[in-house]
């Protein structure tokens, strides 16, 4: 009884000891899996591309997020090579070689309170293309919860003008490139192991 207590004891100080010495530290590892829908005045097309894999951090207020996302131009594809080609080239991959995605306060708790609810929510974020920021709105829907994974789709448009991105044109300037690119998303957003920690020692604490 008494070495039960004791080892109670322990984890408790221990658990108080991971909130105050990690209270900054990261809660997710994550990566994105992106398509992309464009069209033109004769076709429509489609592409994909996965994030590099990134960490995220817990803001002060706790339950707000910061992080940035990277995709890798170069990663980008259409199946369709003198297409990719063309889209590397208005990009100017060759002097920016990322587009990045930068979330700040991002709602976490908001996200987790709609797990697997018919809810969409609006989230503000940068986007960086040819390293020039604009400030987009996205929206969240489809949000699950499962074997410590949050994922949920994150969705938004793109304006190519507005990102200062120059269509190219073929056949002359017969085929013209719409101004408006669909992006959806979807995020995968895994619990750390020192977070997965963390919850075991709270729920040790309350029993």
């Amino acid at each position: 009884m008494f070495k039960k207590s004791k080892i109670h004891h322990i984890l408790i100080v221990l658990f108080i000891h991971l909130n105050l010495s990690y209270a900054q530290r990261l809660e997710y590892r994550g990566v994105v899996d992106a398509n992309f829908y464009g069209s033109s005045n004769v076709h429509q097309f489609e592409g994909s591309v996965q994030s590099k894999k990134f960490k995220i951090h817990r803001s002060k207020e706790g339950d707000l997020l910061a992080f940035q996302v990277n995709f890798n131009i170069l990663e980008m594809s259409t199946a369709n090579n003198k297409r990719d080609q063309n889209m590397y080239k208005m990009f100017h991959s060759n002097q920016f070689s990322q587009m990045i995605g930068n979330f700040q306060n991002f709602p976490l708790e908001k996200i987790l309170q709609n797990v697997h609810q018919d809810t969409v929510l609006k989230v503000p974020f940068d986007l960086n293309i040819k390293g020039f920021d604009q400030k987009l709105e996205a929206l969240i829907s489809n949000i699950s919860h499962n074997n410590h994974t949050l994922s949920f789709e994150l969705n938004f448009e793109i304006s190519l003008s507005k990102s200062k991105l120059k269509a190219p044109r073929a056949m002359f300037g017969l085929i013209r490139v719409a101004d408006q690119v669909q992006v959806k998303t979807i995020f995968s957003l895994k619990e750390s192991a020192l977070s997965q920690i963390r919850q075991k020692l709270s729920q040790l604490q309350t029993k």
